[in-house]
């Protein structure tokens, strides 16, 4: 059984559709349901490998409002299929845009991230069964909009909706901003540093934190009258570098995947003869490595910077350097400081595409690692398993300076894996688990 999905309407949506899926992935959500609304952007080849993996299905879903209808019905329409045909699969549904992401408050994402609690687990408690004869009883509150088993089953006819009054706000999450209150217009507000406060234009005393990269032609002005931004999940904001007049603002660039608040860390303040020390005490990201060999990179060198040696525990390396981050403070901000678990970090010196591999007949696994990109966000980072010159696995994934992400490979009896990133970017890795 599939026990958590996502159900949704795309239509050229390829270069935000990766991002939305690795996101849900990464909190537990296990299946999506996209309905193809004429797409022109062969999403069906671009999503190859999670179709592949069966994580992903297709609908293609060719419909159009029909006269004096509003785009609603379509998306109402979807919901009523896939409650009826994906349903009894699923003991959890919910219902996102791909501009919307599933917002958990800091303690449940500790939680989840930590493997302490489940998703199915946390929605659960967050919602208990309600008893809604004959139809579905939709939650009206800020965590989101999910279904239970018990609700899909009860909802088999095509007239549910009816029974609902609030559908269309349950089933809109809105994106959470990140406020940065009491800070001057674009000052930074956030561990990623193109961030920046952008003050509500009906007061002068709310603000929030975010991207300040938006192409500023893309932004268009608020209703004159009220300052209202009339398109979903946009806020009016003063934005002088752009506009002299008030612009709607993409809620979705501001955001904690986007905008992560500055988090305080643990610090420990010793005091000797005149000589204060602080310790930063940076908590490592759980990773089961039980069954393979966990590769830190901190007993390669003793150099700050360096190449790990070709035939390193046994396997060929090509362009892996490792790097010790105490030796350049000026890192101290970027990606590379993100990932780093424990003494050194392996990276991509350059850009440049790095390799594992082992000569037939010997072959390896390899299971995980963590990883974030080095200075930009949104890098695309793809990995090729192959054996015997044949490609058996592919994966690409959107790194972020700011986010520290365990990716779970499980590519099994390789010769050969490639790391590259689009444009050269530079990225980091730490804590690789690998076995031959």
């Amino acid at each position: 059984m599939k026990m958590k999905s996502i159900y949704t309407v795309i239509r050229n949506k390829r270069n935000e559709i990766i991002d939305w899926i690795e996101y849900h992935r990464m909190i537990g959500i296990e299946h999506f349901y996209l309905h193809d609304n004429l797409s022109e952007d062969h999403i069906d080849i671009f999503l190859k490998y999670y179709l592949d993996q069966d994580i992903v299905t297709i609908i293609k879903w060719p419909f159009r409002p029909i006269q004096n209808q509003h785009w609603n019905m379509i998306q109402s329409a979807s919901m009523n299929h896939d409650l009826k045909n994906f349903g009894p699969f699923n003991k959890w549904m919910g219902y996102f845009d791909v501009d919307e992401y599933f917002q958990l408050n800091n303690t449940n994402e500790q939680l989840i991230l930590s493997r302490k609690k489940s998703l199915v687990e946390l929605l659960d408690q967050s919602f208990p069964e309600t008893k809604f004869p004959g139809g579905v009883q939709f939650y009206n509150c800020t965590i989101s909009c999910f279904l239970s088993q018990e609700e899909i089953l009860a909802s088999r006819h095509l007239n549910m909706f009816q029974k609902c009054n609030s559908i269309v706000d349950c089933t809109v999450i809105q994106v959470t901003s990140q406020p940065c209150h009491g800070m001057s217009q674009y000052s930074q507000c956030s561990t990623n540093s193109a961030c920046g406060c952008l003050y509500k234009a009906s007061s002068d005393n709310i603000a929030i934190c975010g991207f300040l990269r938006v192409t500023c032609s893309e932004l268009v002005s608020c209703e004159s009258l009220n300052n209202t931004c009339y398109e979903p999940n946009h806020t009016c904001i003063r934005h002088p570098r752009c506009h002299n007049l008030p612009v709607c603002y993409p809620l979705s660039m501001s955001n904690q995947q986007m905008c992560p608040q500055t988090t305080k860390v643990t610090t420990m303040a010793t005091t000797s003869v005149g000589t204060t020390t602080t310790t930063t005490t940076k908590k490592p990201i759980p990773q089961d490595c039980s069954d393979s060999n966990l590769i830190t990179f901190d007993n390669i060198t003793n150099e700050p910077l360096a190449e790990i040696p070709s035939n390193y525990i046994g396997l060929q390396w090509k362009n892996f350097y490792v790097m010790n981050l105490t030796a350049f403070p000026s890192y101290d901000t970027s990606g590379f400081s993100t990932a780093l678990q424990s003494g050194y970090i392996a990276y991509n010196k350059n850009g440049s595409t790095m390799t594992i591999s082992t000569s037939p007949p010997y072959m390896f696994n390899l299971y995980s690692f963590i990883t974030t990109s080095a200075f930009q966000n949104q890098v695309k980072l793809t990995m090729i398993g192959e054996r015997s010159s044949k490609i058996w696995y592919s994966a690409m994934y959107p790194l972020y300076t700011h986010w520290p992400q365990l990716i779970k490979l499980n590519y099994l009896n390789i010769d050969r894996i490639t790391f590259s990133t689009i444009d050269s970017s530079e990225f980091a890795m730490d804590n690789l688990c690998i076995s031959m």
